[in-house]
C-alpha cells in the first residue's frame, strides 16, 4: 500500500512538530513519523521540560529553607517528597505531549509511529509491524530527528550510577557525592538540582572556566555563586581517564593539565558533554546523503545535497537549541512553499536556567575583541533594581554591547533572575536592528527587573 504526501517529517521534537504543522497551514498533505510513543522529542521528554520542572522544583525547596526567613515563613520540618515530584514530571510531559498529538491531528497530519528510514529519494519505510505492508510516497522529506547525549569512550555508562543527562532526570534518592563531568548548560543545570536537594556536587571541565561560549564576567559570577550558594566544587582543565562502576560507588580517574593521575570517588556520575546528531536507522546511504562531521550538510535553504530532502535542528548543528529547532521548522516549510523568509541566527538566544538564569544574545564581548571591533559597553547591577531588591534577588547584572559608530546593539548579556524572560527585550530590539538610544525613548513599566535593559541602554546615552 503507498501513501502519498506533499511532505514527510521524520521525528516530532521542536523542530519536526513544528515543521508539520506550519506544512499543513500552508496547504501540504503532511505526515509525520516518530519513533517513540511520546510526541515532543528530547525536550519534552528528556530534556528542556523536565529539566525545568526540576529545576522549578527544587529552587523552591532551596529558597523554603534558605531565604524565606526574611519574609517571616518557617521553615521548619520542611521535606521534599522525590516520588510526588517524580510523578507530577512525568505527569506534565504526558500532558504535553498530548497536546502535540492534538495540534497535529487538528491539522489533519497523518502520525506514523515507528522508525522511517529511506528506501529511495521520494519512498519511505516504517519499521514497524503495523507499517509492514505501507510505502510512504513523499515530494519532500524532512529529517528532524535530533540528537542524543554524547559519550566518552573510555567510560562505561551502565545508566545506574553512570548516567547521562536523560537518567539523570528521574532522580529516585539524593546521592551524598555526586560527580559530573561537563560544566556547560546541561551540567551546572544538573548541578543545581542535585546540589539544591542536598547532595554534595563536584564538577569537572576540560576547560579553565565554565561555560566557556560566555564572557568571562558572567561566568565567574555564575561560579561564584554556585560555590557560595549550593558549596559545588569545580576541577577544571581535566581530562577523563575513566569512570567504573564498583558496585555501590563509582570511581573517577582524570588527568590534569600537569599530567597528575587523580581518582575521584562518587556515589553517582552524571555524564553532560554535550550532544551528538541523531541519524540512525534513516539509510541515509540509499539516497547518498552527504555529512559533514556526523551533521548533515545543508545549504541555506536546508537543503541537503538530494532534491526535495531537508534537514533542521540538532541534526544539522550549530546552537542544539530547542528554539533553533522551532525556527528552522517554521523557515523550511515557508521555503518549501516558495517564500523567502529571512532570520538572522546572531538573533537566536541562549539561555542557562541555573538561578539567578542566565541569558544572552548576540555577539559576546570576547568576539568583539577578537574581532577588533570598536564597541561600547553599558552594566547595569540587579543591587540597584527596585523589584530585584523587593524580591531579594540582588544578585547578577546586565551588559550590553552597541556599536561605536551606530550605537546599534551588537549584543546583550544577563545574569540575574527571570533573565529568560528579560531577554525578550533584547531579541525584539536586535531583530530590528535597534539603537541603544531607541530603547532609552521605550517606557518600561516599575518596578521590574525587565526595566534593567532600559537602564543600561541610557547609561550608553549619558
Amino acid at each position: 500500500m503507498e501513501k502519498h504526501y506533499d511532505i514527510t517529517v521524520i521525528g516530532s521534537g521542536p523542530g519536526g512538530y513544528i515543521a508539520a504543522i506550519r506544512s499543513a497551514q500552508l496547504g501540504f498533505k503532511t505526515a509525520i513519523i516518530e519513533k517513540y510513543k511520546s510526541y515532543g522529542g528530547t525536550c519534552l521528554n528528556v530534556g528542556c521540560i523536565p529539566s525545568k520542572y526540576l529545576l522549578e522544583g527544587s529552587k523552591f525547596y532551596y529558597k523554603i529553607i534558605n531565604e524565606s526567613n526574611p519574609y517571616g515563613i518557617k521553615s521548619d520540618n520542611t521535606f521534599i517528597d522525590l516520588s510526588t515530584m517524580d510523578y507530577n514530571k512525568n505527569k506534565l510531559i504526558q500532558k504535553m505531549s498530548n497536546g502535540i498529538n492534538f495540534l497535529l491531528k487538528k491539522h489533519n497530519i497523518d502520525i506514523y509511529n515507528g522508525i522511517g528510514s529511506f528506501i529511495d529519494d521520494k519512498t519511505l519505510k516504517i519499521n514497524k509491524d503495523t507499517y509492514s505492508n505501507t510505502k510512504i510516497i513523499s515530494k519532500n522529506t524532512i529529517i528532524a530527528t535530533g540528537s542524543k547525549p554524547r559519550y566518552i569512550p573510555s567510560v562505561n555508562i551502565d545508566k545506574k550510577l553512570i548516567v547521562t543527562s536523560a537518567e539523570a532526570l528521574n532522580i529516585k534518592q539524593i546521592y551524598k557525592d555526586i560527580v559530573i563531568i561537563g560544566g556547560g548548560a546541561i551540567g551546572i543545570e544538573l548541578a543545581s538540582i542535585y546540589a539544591r536537594l542536598g547532595s554534595k556536587v563536584t564538577i569537572i571541565e576540560y576547560f579553565d572556566n565554565i561555560l566557556p561560549s560566555i564572557d568571562n564576567d558572567i561566568s565567574n559570577i555564575m561560579q561564584s555563586i554556585l560555590i557560595k550558594n549550593l558549596d559545588i566544587k569545580f576541577i577544571f582543565k581535566c581530562n577523563i581517564e575513566k569512570a567504573v562502576s564498583k558496585g555501590n560507588h563509582v570511581e573517577i580517574v582524570i588527568c590534569n593539565d600537569k599530567n597528575q593521575r587523580i581518582i575521584i570517588n562518587a556515589d553517582y556520575c552524571i555524564i553532560a558533554i554535550g550532544r551528538s546528531p541523531y541519524i540512525k536507522n534513516l539509510q541515509i546511504e540509499n539516497i547518498n546523503l552527504k555529512l559533514d562531521n556526523n551533521f548533515i550538510k545543508v545549504n541555506k535553504n536546508y537543503e541537503t545535497n538530494v532534491k526535495g530532502i531537508y534537514a533542521i535542528g540538532d541534526v544539522i548543528g550549530g546552537n542544539m537549541l530547542a528554539h533553533k529547532s522551532e525556527m528552522e521548522g517554521t523557515l523550511v516549510a515557508e521555503i518549501i512553499h516558495g517564500n523567502k523568509p529571512f532570520f538572522d541566527y546572531k538573533n537566536i538566544p541562549n539561555i542557562v536556567y541555573t538561578w539567578p538564569e542566565i541569558a544572552i544574545i548576540g555577539i559576546s564581548e570576547k568576539e568583539l575583541k577578537y574581532q577588533n571591533h570598536n564597541y561600547r559597553k553599558s552594566i547595569s547591577l540587579f543591587a540597584h533594581n527596585g523589584k530585584a531588591n523587593a524580591s531579594n534577588e540582588t544578585n547578577g547584572q546586565l551588559k550590553v554591547l552597541s556599536d561605536y559608530q551606530t550605537d546599534e546593539i551588537l549584543g546583550v548579556q544577563i545574569i540575574g533572575p527571570n533573565a529568560s524572560d528579560i531577554i525578550s527585550s533584547a531579541i525584539s530590539a536586535m531583530t530590528f536592528s535597534a539603537s541603544s538610544e531607541d530603547i532609552k525613548y521605550m517606557c518600561f513599566p516599575h518596578p521590574t527587573y525587565s526595566e534593567i535593559f532600559r537602564e543600561s541602554c541610557v547609561n550608553l546615552n549619558k
